[in-house]
């Protein structure tokens, strides 16, 4: 008989014997001690199904295979944890609003108005996001109505709170899909007769 003729297991344990070779090696460079000793025991478990032929061994595969999978997880959990939170909604205040001022128009704000506006600005940030960053031309907030003017009701009262440019324009996209959806769900009104239909 061939002396370096085994039988298909002790081929598959070898392989199993310098997989965990080489991941031990591995590990004791970067100081895991914890995975090297885990190597070595499955290194140990291979080679101990080596010398006994029909005993299968795959303990370095088995240790590699829960490695990777542990590393997809991680992997995973990290990119749900590193994607951006969506901002909130821009059609009530925001979970930064601290202070606001009344309104005294449904248009811009005036200057005394814009003045109170970036004091709060400055002090508390927009208040949708918090940033105390305008990203205007003029470094000032942009005076956000709440309820936005295209949605309050007739005679409502507003107060104007600071956002930043960013925010209000995220608003003007919230507003024309809720004004869209409201006309969606708004019988029309009927037309009234022509005088030649009597």
């Amino acid at each position: 008989m061939c002396p370096w003729c085994f039988s298909p297991d002790t081929y598959w344990d070898l392989f199993n014997v310098g997989t965990g070779a080489i991941s031990l090696t591995g590990n004791l460079i970067t100081g895991n001690w914890a995975g090297a000793l885990v190597d070595a025991g499955g290194i140990a478990t291979d080679f101990g199904a080596a010398a006994v032929p029909g005993v299968p061994g795959g303990a370095a595969a088995a240790i590699q295979t829960t490695r990777a999978a542990t590393n997809v997880v991680e992997a995973a959990t990290k990119a749900a944890s590193a994607a951006p939170a969506p901002k909130p909604s821009t059609l009530a205040p925001g979970p930064f609003a601290r202070e606001s001022i009344p309104a005294t128009s449904t248009g811009k704000a005036t200057a005394s108005e814009q003045q109170r506006l970036n004091e709060i600005g400055r002090a508390s940030g927009c208040h949708t996001c918090g940033t105390k960053a305008p990203g205007t031309k003029s470094g000032n907030f942009v005076g956000d109505h709440q309820p936005p003017s295209a949605l309050a009701k007739p005679g409502q009262t507003q107060q104007l709170y600071p956002h930043c440019l960013s925010c209000s324009r995220q608003q003007g996209g919230e507003v024309r899909q809720a004004t869209e959806a409201q006309r969606a769900t708004t019988p029309p009104i009927p037309r009234p007769p022509k005088l030649d239909e009597y």
